[in-house]
């Protein structure tokens, strides 16, 4: 190998262990630990990132080259609200205010953003039909006592509210 004749059969074993603990098995990232001289680091103390992480902000380690802004949620605020995803913004206020949502990964809060989001319009839903249902009373099977002597037998009344007994026929 062309890497090996120029910097040294040791170094290149090095830095192809260094790229193997990096689960990266291209000839540039080898080539970039050799020209950057990371064959010769320690190796509990160096960083395991990724190849020119440092430079693009995509590593927790110590030797990030630029600083981390902060993010400026206002305006992701105002565009969930401009979307009418009002439950989401509620939702992500509270995760940002939170401590116990911070070791969560990006997939998992996002999924508990959306599911609120979806819960909320579920709820909406719902609440719209019973409101234009006009009903009388607001009741439903599980309010019904049937511990008074009625004469209402308990599997009977929760089979009719499945709805199993209504069957739809065809017109020929």
């Amino acid at each position: 190998m062309r890497l090996g004749r120029v910097h040294g059969a040791a170094r290149l074993e090095a830095a192809c262990l260094r790229a193997e603990r990096l689960r990266s098995y291209r000839y540039r990232t080898v080539e970039h630990i050799l020209i950057n001289q990371q064959d010769r680091l320690p190796a509990r103390g160096a960083c395991a990132c990724p190849p020119r992480a440092h430079a693009r902000r995509m590593c927790g380690g110590r030797r990030t080259t630029q600083k981390r802004r902060p993010m400026l949620t206002h305006p992701t605020m105002e565009k969930l609200h401009a979307l009418h995803l009002r439950a989401m913004a509620t939702a992500f206020d509270q995760q940002r205010s939170a401590s116990q949502y911070a070791e969560l990964a990006f997939d998992d809060r996002f999924g508990l953003l959306v599911d609120t989001e979806w819960t909320a319009r579920e709820q909406r839903k719902l609440t719209q039909r019973l409101r234009n249902a006009k009903l009388r009373y607001p009741a439903s099977l599980e309010d019904v006592d049937f511990s008074t002597p009625r004469g209402l037998h308990r599997d009977v009344v929760l089979s009719l509210g499945t709805g199993g007994w209504i069957r739809i026929t065809t017109i020929c």
